[in-house]
């Protein structure tokens, strides 16, 4: 069962901002990556090794899902972030 729905935008800060202007909630997980973490510093990674992880680090947000999500809620959820990016349909 799915619990996370998972996105990526380099605009996911002014994305995030609508959905919370809207009374929608989303989240960030794993900002930090992996190799940047305090327990893994002894294998020597510097910020800047692993770019692209890095960057989608720092571009991931999720956004609600659960079980019987309505489709109003989740044209909602996907009209408030057409409109955070400016995409129209």
């Amino acid at each position: 069962m799915y619990h996370l729905f998972v996105c990526r935008s380099p605009e996911r800060d002014r994305i995030r901002q609508a959905l919370s202007e809207a009374d929608i909630s989303s989240a960030v997980y794993y900002s930090t990556a992996s190799h940047l973490q305090p327990a893994l510093r002894f294998l020597g990674w510097e910020p800047g090794s692993l770019p692209e992880t890095e960057r989608a680090g720092q571009e991931n947000f999720s956004i609600p899902l659960w079980p019987g999500i309505p489709v109003e809620v989740q044209e909602r959820v996907v009209e408030t972030v057409r409109a955070a990016v400016g995409v129209r349909v």
